[in-house]
Parts: C-alpha cells; structure tokens; sequence
C-alpha cells in the first residue's frame, strides 16, 4: 500500500517503482469503482493495471470487486 492509502500489488510496484505509482495514482480521481460503478468511498482503493503492449491503462476499483494486480 503506498501512502496515499491505495493497495498495489508487488507485481505493480517492481515493474512501475513507488515514485512513478505516485504519479499515476496523483493522476486518477477516485470517483466511483470501475467495476460495479458504486462510489469507492473512503475504502482504499485497489490499483489494476492492464498491460494492453501498445500502451498501459490504471483503474481504480473497491478490493471486493477487484484486487490490486497487474495484467
């Protein structure tokens, strides 16, 4: 979990490193959850990246609904 209170998983953090995590969570707005569309509250949310080869997409989504990994 980095400080901002997101849950990333290992994975994520070796490939991306914590300084540039922090950008990118910096960078979403933790709206609603991306899975089921409800509010994400104020539950840490949890960090997916799906790694698309041509270019790298970062949702945020409650951990019952998705956990933090990278794809």
């Amino acid at each position: 979990m980095l400080p901002n209170g997101a849950s990333i998983d290992e994975q994520t953090l070796s490939i991306v490193g914590e300084d540039a995590l922090e950008e990118v969570l910096a960078s979403l707005w933790p709206g609603d959850c991306q899975s089921c569309g409800r509010s994400l509250g104020n539950e840490p949310p949890a960090l997916l990246v799906d790694d698309l080869r041509v270019l790298t997409k970062a949702s945020l989504h409650h951990s019952a609904c998705r956990k933090p990994a990278w794809n």
